[in-house]
């Protein structure tokens, strides 16, 4: 019986040895002591310190070989980078100075002079037609009659458009007031539209505007030319 059993207790006895074998190895793996730098101090090479500390273990420097100490600080890590904004762009300054939208006439010839308010315009006959049966209505036109207005001249012919400007200027006189003009007999006039009329061609158009500056000569108006 026992000689049976012999070759099963050396077959066991192998894998047993075996086994621990294997332990062994990787105990000794995880144990291993990592590349080093060689030095020749001694107390780095003959284990006399602490036998768990790596920086005991090293290989002893050949000759000539320069003792490299070992890098036991970590890479540093860069600052992070400060961006500088960069400066606001401006457009460039145009040298040429900016044309005033309005030019101030400093020797305004009008300046201190008040405009003719003629007494017989269409809002004042209007206030003399309502004076008495609608006077509450005439008070309210009166606020446009009392401010001064132009005087149109729409055409016809010379000497009637001079009449005109002849009668103006002689109340304007009198009450020391400035009269307006206002010419509106421009050929096609508002382009044959609501206005249409007008002179019929430019001569007769000059020799009407003529007729009225003869009129005015030297005296003080105002002349709106075709608005």
């Amino acid at each position: 019986m026992l000689e049976k059993n012999v070759p099963v207790f050396f077959l066991l006895l192998f894998v047993t040895l075996s086994i621990g074998l294997s332990f062994s190895s990787t105990a000794n793996a995880n144990h291993s002591v990592p590349d080093m730098p060689c030095s020749n101090d001694p107390a780095h090479t003959n284990g006399a310190s602490d036998d768990h500390d790596p920086a005991h273990h090293r290989p002893r420097c050949a000759d000539g070989e320069k003792v490299t100490p070992p890098n036991l600080n970590p890479t540093p890590v860069p600052a992070p980078t400060t961006l500088t904004p960069l400066p606001p762009v401006h457009e460039p300054v145009s040298q040429t100075p900016e044309t005033p939208s309005r030019v101030e006439n400093r020797d305004n010839s009008l300046s201190g002079n008040t405009f003719f308010r003629f007494h017989f315009s269409p809002a004042q006959s209007q206030v003399d037609a309502w004076k008495n049966s609608y006077p509450e209505g005439a008070e309210r036109i009166m606020k446009i009659a009392r401010e001064p207005q132009a005087r149109w001249l729409v055409g016809g012919n010379i000497s009637n458009t001079a009449s005109t400007v002849r009668e103006t200027m002689r109340a304007a006189k009198i009450a020391n007031q400035v009269p307006i003009f206002v010419t509106y007999n421009i050929p096609n006039r508002d382009c044959g539209s609501y206005s249409a009329g007008g002179s019929n061609g430019g001569n007769e158009y000059l020799d009407w505007i003529r007729g009225i500056a003869k009129e005015l000569g030297s005296t003080k108006a105002v002349v709106i030319f075709e608005p």
